[in-house]
């Protein structure tokens, strides 16, 4: 499953994933990873994940339930920083890793507590994704006013 998952995200065709494409797998992939680092993925967080990932895609609940057991399954995805970022700098506008950006701060502020390796990987994709500290904090800005 992880090859799919990650051919996916490099833009090949792994096999019908759910039949979701590639920047909803990213997207599953980061929030699962930033939820991970506080070593307390709490049905809470997973819930807000599924959340965010309908109302950005779209989904059904179903769908982005699959979507997230998948992501989590496949935690070894962005320990493998390299490929994994990499197909997010070929595949994603900049408007959409503003959006990624937009969407691990509404997941890491959901609980209340920005735990601070929650915020090292935020910033982390800033930089390696190119990105402006302007962009992240806009991003900040915009889950902080959606969440009020």
């Amino acid at each position: 499953m992880f090859d799919k998952f990650l051919n996916l995200l490099e833009g090949g065709k792994g096999g019908d994933v759910l039949g979701l494409d590639r920047k909803q797998a990213a997207a599953a992939a980061l929030l699962v990873e930033a939820a991970r680092l506080d070593r307390d993925f709490s049905d809470a967080e997973r819930n807000a994940i599924k959340s965010i990932i309908s109302s950005k895609f779209g989904l059904d609940a179903e769908t982005a339930q699959n979507l997230v057991a998948m992501a989590e399954k496949d935690d070894k995805m962005v320990h493998d920083d390299v490929a994994f970022l990499d197909s997010i700098k070929k595949g994603f506008s900049a408007e959409e890793k503003s959006e990624l950006l937009e969407m691990l701060w509404t997941l890491s502020l959901a609980d209340k507590n920005l735990h601070h390796f929650e915020e090292y990987l935020i910033w982390h994709m800033t930089r390696e994704l190119g990105l402006s500290r302007d962009v992240c904090e806009k991003a900040r800005d915009a889950a902080k006013s959606k969440a009020a």
